[in-house]
């Protein structure tokens, strides 16, 4: 069971592990200034296996697992949303988006709807 009540910040955009067995959660901390989270958590266990930190960007917003060069990637989308212009000169990446290595070999599908 994951239980993430008592942290601070919260899950603002999630994505399955293509193996489905581990959920990436991007954290947006509404209050904090500086770095923020995205991690990697063990569905079975809640363990945390990996945090993808975003320097200078505490409000991450949406994760995705993509193919990039030959290797999957994770890409963090970031917001600047209510934040102060204090709060915003402490964290002078916020708004910017994000690429983190990963081991997986494949991309999480995407579900295709017709337009």
């Amino acid at each position: 069971m994951l239980d993430l009540t008592a942290d601070p910040a919260v899950p603002d955009g999630a994505i399955l592990t293509p193996d489905g067995q581990g959920l990436i959660i991007s954290m947006f901390h509404p209050t904090a200034a500086g770095d923020g989270e995205t991690r990697l958590y063990d569905l079975t266990t809640g363990a945390l296996m990996t945090v993808w930190r975003t320097p200078g960007s505490p409000q991450n917003t949406c994760p995705n697992l993509i193919g990039c060069d030959g290797r999957v990637v994770l890409v963090i989308t970031t917001a600047v949303e209510h934040m102060t212009a204090s709060r915003l000169a402490q964290s002078p990446n916020a708004g910017c988006l994000f690429v983190g290595e990963t081991d997986f070999e494949k991309a999480t599908p995407m579900p295709v709807w017709p337009a």
